[in-house]
């Protein structure tokens, strides 16, 4: 068998997806860590317990504490057996927004991957991953994250979807580079 051969105009746009990639986590990247929690207003929400400092596009910004409520929608909701992983992301304003992967949900605890990075000017700040088991459901916007048989886990920090991670562990984990 002899070596492997990358077509070179392939190989030349894996590098300039990549670089593309790195890219865009520079100008939008979390500074501190937002201490991802349960919301204490609201059960059903998800709350940013850390002032966050953060770049939006280039630019830094900073967010006070916050809940960030699930937006409702079939792409959105668990049924039992299944998971999903919410990316909470912010905007140049201080806006949060939790985004499910595209992926998810998916069958079976610990198996949806990560949703894609957003796009430029939106800042991901952590993840929740949410598994229904004991016959539970999860309706976004209307169950409380406290409900029977969800397994909810909060993650600190970004990482790069793209590089096949998938986040795993218990509460208290925090991803990305340079992040700790």
């Amino acid at each position: 068998m002899g070596p492997i051969k990358i077509i070179r105009y392939q190989g030349l746009q894996m590098v300039a997806e990549h670089f593309d990639a790195e890219a865009l986590w520079f100008r939008n990247h979390i500074l501190s860590l937002p201490g991802l929690v349960i919301g204490t207003t609201s059960a059903a929400a998800v709350k940013i317990a850390n002032t966050t400092n953060y770049l939006s596009a280039g630019f830094g910004k900073s967010k006070a504490t916050a809940e960030i409520a699930f937006t409702a929608g079939a792409a959105s909701n668990i049924a039992n057996g299944q998971e999903q992983v919410f990316m909470l992301q912010l905007d140049g304003s201080g806006n949060g927004l939790l985004i499910p992967s595209q992926y998810g949900p998916t069958t079976g605890a610990g198996t949806c991957p990560l949703p894609e990075l957003p796009s430029d000017g939106l800042t991901c700040i952590g993840y929740c991953r949410i598994f229904c088991g004991g016959a539970s459901t999860f309706t976004a916007a209307t169950t409380l994250l406290s409900a029977t048989g969800l397994t909810v886990t909060y993650y600190d920090g970004a990482a790069f979807p793209q590089s096949g991670l998938t986040v795993a562990g218990g509460s208290g984990n925090t991803l990305g580079p340079g992040i700790s």
